[in-house]
Parts: structure tokens; C-alpha cells; sequence
């Protein structure tokens, strides 16, 4: 009875090792999530950030494709009188 006893209770130890050896291991888990959340919202802002800037970019070379057509416009109808 007491060499089972002895035997549970190591049992018991063993398993309240592994609990807390997961239990640790969670927490680096949940910890790891979190900072992938974080990258993943910061690489999100940077390419919305990006697609702004480019949206941006492609409203101003429209603006300037539209001036220098104006430019040559008034080029050509001044070159016709």
C-alpha cells in the first residue's frame, strides 16, 4: 500500500510538472500571438499608408498629364493662327 502510494504521488508530481510546464508554454503562445497581432496591424497601417501615398502619386500624374495636355492645346492653337 505504501509503495502505491509513493507511486501515485509521483504520479501526481509528474503530472503537476507538465501541467505547468503547459500552462508556461500558453503563456509564451498567447504572448507570441500577441506580438504577430501587433506586426500584422502595423504591416496593415504601413500598407494602407503605401496605398494612400500611391493613390496620391497616380492623382497628381493625372493632374500633370492633364496640364501638359492643356499646354499642348494652347500650343497647337496658337501654332494655327
Amino acid at each position: 500500500a505504501e509503495a502505491e502510494l509513493e507511486a501515485r504521488t509521483r504520479e501526481a508530481e509528474t503530472a503537476r510538472q507538465h501541467e505547468a510546464e503547459l500552462a508556461r508554454r500558453v503563456e509564451q503562445l498567447q504572448t507570441q500571438l500577441r506580438q504577430l497581432e501587433q506586426q500584422l496591424d502595423a504591416a496593415g497601417q504601413s500598407a494602407r499608408a503605401a496605398a494612400r501615398r500611391e493613390g496620391d502619386a497616380q492623382d497628381a500624374h493625372a493632374r500633370a498629364q492633364a496640364a501638359v495636355e492643356r499646354a499642348q492645346a494652347e500650343l497647337d492653337a496658337l501654332a494655327e493662327k
